[in-house]
């Protein structure tokens, strides 16, 4: 509802202006007992007020001397043996004169002032003649019982506010002079169930038909270039919307809070924007303008996507996963405002700015992950996610912010920033209950299942790390691949994992601290075909030419319960696959991903999961044959240093331990 505060900023602005204007008269009527000559008097003839144009011959409507139902304004008034033509309707003139049901305007007025009929809340009917060429902002604003409505030809343009809160206009007849529709001209007419706008329109600025529940059908013509922020907002009934091929210009999020029903359209040979039915993207989709389906639980944005549009997400209610890819460096303002099914959010790498109220009212989020990438963050970015609970910021300097940025937040929220970096975030002191020196910590719980040693995949997105436990338990880290179809496991020499790197991990212990280093010299091990993914929500991994994507996870694909591989794959809403084939996945924290060839993976039954084996795994080849040096496990997964009875596995081979 910005645009309702901004048209009462305006009122109270235009009243400020009216106190200043009557002091001014007040000047000039002193003038003229002085003897000074005087363009200007003010009159009252028939119960109507008159400014009086003593040079000109004219007549400005100024306001009612009394009470009336049925206005007919005369073409001319006389005065003081004088007869003056009445050429326009003055600002203010009949601003909240609840009396009035219909008014008849004569057809030597040429212009109707700012808010000059505003709140005539009675108002049933207005004849405006073909004579009048302005019809200025705010003219008809409040006008409740306004049913229909006939702009004559001369006007070119219907300006900010005109029709504003006329809630049961339910026709609107435009001329085909008019080149722009002005900003919130017909907000909130919740009546209006459709309008047809002309072809020499240019221009449906911002809001324009803002929160018109009614209506269903509006054709946007070939003439027009420029749609607006929100100019269809909250149009719940609109079924379906063509954007031809003349528009160059697409504002916030157009049609925010439409219907989840709502076609919209882009004309092939439109040089700027295109389609895919859930989302308007720019040509080259480098920038996602508007989302297009606020109920849908997931979405993944294309890898091309630079620019996540003003308004792009916002109020997107059912959003619960989003994929941002790495290429996205601009969040902008309003973004994913009111979007409360987040609860964690990992910003892309390599993003430099977050937008005003980018993320403001985001309920559900409860922590949120700022990479060192981001320069500047706007007002109020965070404002208002009061559930937010651990933000961490990767940058060893505070990005450049503005005000309020994580104000209104009701629980008190923990900033961590990377070691010795406290004090250059002293300026964010007064949102938190406590700001952590030393990197981020990231814990990553793994379940144990029920066993004494058991294995969890980890990537590492943001930096080099080292992998601890608590004091007594054991940890071994493994290099992944995939050979002929199976998999062979390569243990690691330290707990060292580099920036970009996955591993599979068996542990004993509950959690995993996860310590960032301060060295960047640590390599990704040749063999290790680990993709790594995001530390907080969904991300995308695209697999290699002619390879697929397994994932490491517990249990089956349905269960996870234990340790296994399975192909993931990504559907709609209606339960389409829309990828089967590893090149655009969803994905969750701290999962790594297996790249395997097709071929390999075609045949590799081995990665399906057996009951009661806690890794799903029947034989874990380490490289090494029979080399004593070569660490033994047993059927369990568990590593082993002196062999039971039973069978073990020492390097690609099972041996029988009496």
């Amino acid at each position: 509802m910005r645009s309702i505060a901004h048209f009462r900023l305006f009122i109270f602005l235009y009243g400020m202006r009216q106190i200043t204007m009557r002091v001014f008269v007040a000047g000039l009527l002193l003038m003229v007992s002085l003897g000074a000559r005087c363009e200007v008097v003010t009159a009252t003839v028939d119960g109507l007020k008159y400014d009086l144009d003593t040079e000109k011959g004219s007549a400005t409507v100024a306001g009612l001397d009394e009470a009336c139902q049925e206005l007919v304004i005369p073409a001319s008034v006389a005065y003081m043996g004088t007869d003056y033509t009445v050429s326009a309707i003055g600002e203010w003139a009949f601003s909240d004169c609840r009396s009035l049901v219909s008014v008849v305007i004569p057809n030597t007025v040429t212009t109707i002032g700012r808010v000059a009929f505003n709140e005539c809340r009675n108002m049933e009917s207005v004849e405006i003649p073909s004579s009048v060429t302005l019809i200025d902002e705010g003219a008809f604003f409040g006008c409740s019982k306004l049913a229909s409505v006939e702009i004559p030809g001369p006007v070119s343009e219907i300006r900010g506010w005109t029709f504003t809160n006329c809630y049961i206009l339910t026709s609107v007849k435009l001329p085909n002079t008019v080149t722009t529709i002005g900003e919130c001209a017909f907000f909130d007419c919740d009546s209006l169930p459709s309008i047809e706008i002309p072809h020499s329109v240019r221009r449906i600025e911002g809001y324009a038909f803002y929160n018109c529940v009614s209506l269903k059908s509006v054709t946007i013509p070939g003439s027009v270039t420029t749609i607006g922020d929100e100019a269809f907002c909250f149009c719940k009934k609109l079924e379906s919307v063509t954007i031809p091929s003349s528009v160059d210009s697409i504002g916030m999020n157009p049609f925010r809070k439409c219907s989840e029903q709502l076609v919209v359209e882009v004309a092939p040979d439109n040089p700027y924007y295109c389609t895919d039915q859930l989302a308007i993207y720019t040509k080259e989709k480098d920038a996602i303008v508007s989302f297009l389906r606020p109920g849908t639980t997931s979405y993944v944005l294309p890898s091309s996507v630079r620019r996540i549009g003003d308004g792009a997400f916002g109020r997107c209610w059912g959003l619960r996963s989003l994929v941002i890819p790495d290429s996205v460096t601009y969040i902008g303002r309003y973004a994913f405002e009111g979007c409360d099914g987040f609860v964690s959010l990992d910003l892309p790498s390599a993003l430099t700015h977050i937008g005003y109220d980018a993320f403001t009212d985001c309920d559900g989020l409860e922590s949120v992950v700022i990479p060192a990438s981001v320069t500047e963050i706007e007002s109020y970015a965070f404002s208002c996610c009061s559930r937010l609970k651990n933000v961490y910021c990767l940058a060893s300097e505070a990005p450049e912010s503005e005000e309020g940025i994580f104000s209104d937040i009701e629980d008190d929220p923990i900033l961590h920033v990377p070691a010795h970096s406290t004090g250059n975030y002293s300026t964010w002191s007064g949102y938190f209950a406590e700001i952590k020196q030393g990197d981020p910590e990231q814990i990553h719980a793994v379940a144990n299942a029920g066993r004494d040693a058991h294995y969890a995949s980890f990537s590492n997105p943001y930096s080099d790390t080292e992998l601890t436990v608590e004091t007594g338990k054991s940890l071994t880290l493994y290099n992944v691949k995939v050979v002929d179809g199976e998999m062979v496991l390569t243990e690691r020499a330290g707990n060292k994992v580099a920036k970009g790197e996955g591993v599979l991990v068996c542990t004993d212990a509950a959690d995993l601290v996860v310590s960032p280093l301060a060295t960047t010299d640590l390599v990704s091990a040749e063999d290790n075909d680990l993709v790594a993914t995001s530390v907080l929500p969904a991300d995308t991994v695209c697999a290699r030419e002619s390879h697929v994507l397994y994932r490491l996870a517990y249990g089956d694909a349905s269960g996870q319960t234990g340790l296994g591989f399975y192909l993931s794959v990504l559907k709609d809403q209606e339960g389409h696959v829309v990828s089967a084939d590893g090149t655009a996945l969803a994905t969750n924290p701290f999962n790594a991903y297996l790249s395997v060839s097709a071929r390999a993976a075609s045949a590799a039954p081995g990665f399906e999961l057996g009951a009661g084996n806690p890794t799903g795994i029947d034989s874990q080849p380490a490289e090494g044959g029979e080399d004593a040096t070569v660490p033994m496990y047993d059927l369990g997964g568990r590593r082993i240093s002196t062999p039971e009875r039973g069978i073990i596995i020492r390097g690609d081979r099972k041996y029988l331990a009496r």
